[in-house]
């Protein structure tokens, strides 16, 4: 029975489908077979979606990613279209650009935005979609981390406490510069040397440690180390911990930036300074601990900051005697700063009997004579080069 209603609903439903004509007819087709149409349409996507996209999906043979770099129609293009070209890609494969990352907040990105770039690029890494990083300095920096250029270790351990109290970790220093054997400036290099090389026997220190000094210097740190520590520390030598001997006018490039050493003349101690002249342009003097010498104008002309020694102001010469410890004044600095032309003057190795009063008695003193900017830093205070 219910056999013979199904067979007598469909004919009735097919007569009145023939009888009907134009709009009625799709309305009583889409009324009585919405569902299976649907069905079928929802079908047909799925798979024709399918076939387009195993006919037009490209394989991606290159991950670029541009960070702090505007994406500009030139350069987008050389990247895919241009190297699609010289590499001879398939039309079945593309070059992947990630564009728009900033990760350096500036006056129009905020802080949210430099997050949410940083979220991607950990993404793409996190996929192994990225192949190639386009950026400039300053997101080198960002992702790549501080890395520090010493000069001198003090006399002994508080090197250690120091760079700690500056949250400066150890093993973002890879670069070291002793000037002289007093020792004042070379019996931290122990400390330096114990501490470093016990973050290599740890595997936390990645890389080499490079010592920069003249001749002399190379066996008398190794000596004063050997005497004051243990092997395990030492066997580092000359293969993670280098010497870098230089010479009288040797330019070597360290961080990026070039620095010529050269050998102040002193009448006490054979010491070295140096010239750094930075990658953006801006050249710093280091002259040494002791005043300056005529012989040296060739490397310290046209200099934008000297780091130039005072012991004490000029009015206490007779108190401090700066003149018979090969130091200088105050006032003599900001001479000198005035005669070389330079923008800045540093003033450091000072006496410390007047800490209290110290930065403005020698910042008056120096900018009497001195029409630049004078700095008198206080223990880890810094001082931005740009």
């Amino acid at each position: 029975m219910r056999q013979m209603r199904n067979r007598t609903m469909k004919s009735t439903d097919l007569a009145t489908l023939r009888s009907l004509h134009g709009r009625k007819r799709w309305e009583h087709i889409w009324a009585y077979y919405k569902l299976p149409i649907i069905g079928i349409l929802i079908v047909l996507y799925i798979f024709g979606y399918a076939a387009y996209r195993h006919f037009t999906k490209k394989e991606a043979v290159l991950y670029v990613s541009l960070v702090n770099i505007s994406a500009g129609s030139d350069l987008t293009g050389q990247l895919t279209d241009g190297f699609a070209q010289d590499a001879h890609l398939t039309k079945k494969q593309q070059v992947n650009l990630l564009t728009g990352l900033i990760i350096n907040e500036t006056a129009n990105v905020d802080e949210q935005y430099v997050y949410a770039s940083e979220l991607k690029l950990l993404a793409a890494v996190s996929a192994q979609q990225l192949d190639v990083i386009l950026m400039d300095t300053a997101a080198r920096e960002q992702l790549q981390g501080e890395e520090y250029f010493l000069v001198d270790a003090g006399g002994g351990n508080g090197i250690l406490s120091q760079l700690d109290k500056a949250s400066i970790p150890l093993e973002k220093i890879h670069h070291i510069f002793v000037t002289h054997a007093h020792n004042d400036h070379i019996l931290g290099m122990v400390w330096m040397i114990r501490m470093i090389a016990t973050s290599m026997n740890k595997g936390t220190y990645d890389g080499t440690l490079t010592i920069y000094c003249h001749e002399e210097l190379v066996d008398t740190i190794k000596t004063l180390t050997k005497l004051t520590v243990g092997k395990k520390f030492y066997k580092h030598f000359d293969e993670r911990i280098l010497f870098h001997v230089v010479a009288h006018s040797d330019t070597v490039t360290i961080l990026e930036d070039s620095f010529t050493f050269f050998d102040i003349g002193s009448t006490k101690e054979k010491q070295f300074g140096f010239t750094c002249l930075m990658d953006h342009g801006t050249k710093v003097s280091f002259p040494g601990d002791e005043p300056y010498r005529e012989s040296l104008y060739e490397f310290v002309k046209g200099s934008d900051w000297l780091l130039h020694e005072a012991f004490c102001v000029y009015d206490e010469r007779d108190i401090f005697k700066p003149y018979e410890k090969h130091h200088s004044t105050a006032l003599d600095a900001g001479r000198l700063a005035e005669a070389l032309g330079v923008k800045h003057l540093v003033l450091y190795h000072t006496e410390d009997k007047t800490l209290a009063e110290r930065k403005e008695a020698y910042t008056r003193e120096a900018s009497s004579v001195f029409t630049g900017r004078v700095y008198v830093p206080d223990d880890l205070e810094r001082i931005s080069l740009e």
